[in-house]
């Protein structure tokens, strides 16, 4: 009884927290991603912002994540990031794919050079 009642909560509790974050992201998109970064030397953490195109997204119960790539200076940088953390500030979709993709996942594009 007492197990089910916690499960309970923290679903309440999940739903709660990730209806602000949660948006329809497809394979393909262009996300922008604002989060907080802290050094480990460095008290206050500063605010940073990834913008690349989403290679792979994984929703499940409570971890989902969503591996995001960008070229810069010809080198493929990727953010794997945890959509749900309290580290993220907002995830916003700045250009919609153009159309349908064959694969479920383009790891196909980290062989790419710019």
């Amino acid at each position: 009884m007492k197990k089910q009642f916690i499960i309970k909560y923290e679903l309440q509790q999940i739903r709660k927290n990730t209806y602000k974050k949660y948006i329809q992201v497809k394979i393909g998109d262009i996300l922008l991603i604002l989060y907080r970064y802290k050094y480990f030397h460095i008290l206050t953490p500063t605010l940073r912002h990834f913008i690349g195109i989403c290679i792979s997204k994984k929703f499940s119960f409570h971890t989902s994540t969503l591996i995001i790539r960008n070229m810069l200076n010809k080198e493929g940088i990727e953010l794997q990031v945890n959509a749900l953390s309290k580290s993220v500030l907002s995830i916003k979709k700045i250009k919609m794919s153009k159309g349908y993709y064959v694969r479920n996942k383009l790891y196909y594009l980290r062989n790419r050079i710019a």
